[in-house]
This record gives structure tokens, sequence and C-alpha cells, in this order.
């Protein structure tokens, strides 16, 4: 009968090692899941919108594009807007289109899929853009002679975003 006793006082311990084991393994797992979900989120914020992906007008104002009336700056579309930084506070930022746009020749909006970078005049007027953030004009037809100009649009949205209130091509 002692050693049932003495099975039975061993078992119980045994069995509050293994509980009081389970919260220490319960405790670290939440630490662990905090820790990472802390640093995963701390990187969106401290590093400037790092995943930030296009969506520029949610964050800014006043958007507008402009033509350069300069020689520096003829033919050359230049985005506008008053930009939200990660502080809150707004700032007056621009971005030039043109080395990320392209007439397809059909006076088709599109974005340059090679030679970013490369300065080329987009063959196009009348510029505008929504607060949406969808640019909108008429551009050349070039692959016909004496064809009429198409009115066309194209959302900016797709590769411009806020970064820390400076407009960037993503």
């Amino acid at each position: 009968m002692a050693a049932i006793a003495d099975r039975l006082v061993n078992l119980e311990k045994m069995l509050i090692f293994q509980r009081e084991s389970m919260k220490i393994l319960s405790l670290w797992v939440k630490v662990i899941i905090t820790f990472i979900l802390a640093v995963v989120l701390g990187f969106n914020v401290w590093g400037g919108q790092a995943w930030a992906i296009g969506e520029f007008s949610n964050t800014c104002t006043d958007i507008t594009v402009s033509s350069g009336t300069d020689m520096a700056s003829l033919g050359k579309a230049i985005l506008s807007a008053n930009c939200e930084k990660m502080n809150g506070s707004y700032q007056q930022t621009t971005l030039e289109l043109n080395p990320y746009l392209e007439n397809n020749r059909e006076g088709i909006l599109s974005w340059k899929q090679e030679n970013l970078g490369r300065q080329a005049l987009i063959n196009c007027y009348d510029l505008t853009v929504s607060d949406q953030g969808v640019l909108q004009g008429m551009c050349f037809n070039l692959s016909k002679k004496m064809s009429s100009d198409v009115e066309t649009s194209i959302n900016l949205n797709e590769h411009i975003a806020n970064i820390d209130g400076s407009l960037k091509y993503e």
C-alpha cells in the first residue's frame, strides 16, 4: 500500500511539473509572438512606410500636374502635392513623371517597362490629375500620320507613393 501511495505522490509531482512547464512554455510563446509583431510593425512605422505600395493620393492633398514652361523643364510632366510626413505634418513635394511614363505611340499613357530614368517627352498635353491620383490628358497618336489625338488616363497610385512626405516611384 505504501508503494502505491509513493507512486501516486510521484505521479502528482510529475503532473504539477508538466503543468508548470506548459505555463512557462505558453508565456514564452506569447513573448516571442509579441516581439515578432512589434518588429514587423516597427519597420513600417520607423522605416518611413517601408512597405508602401503606391496609393499616394490617400495621404496627399492639393495634387496637381504641370508642364514646364522654361527651356530646362519644357515638355516635362511634374506631379506636385502636399504630402503627410510620419510626424503628421505636411510638406510640398514634386516628382517628374517623364522617367516613368510614356506615350505608347498610339496615344495611350503607360508605365515604362524598361529604360526607367531615360528622359523622354511623353507627347501629351492638357494634363490634369484627380484627387484620386488619376492622370488624364490628350496624347499624340504617333503611329499614323495625320491621326487624331487620343484622350487617355492612367492611375498614378499604381506606382507613386508618399514616403515620409516625398513623392517616390516604386
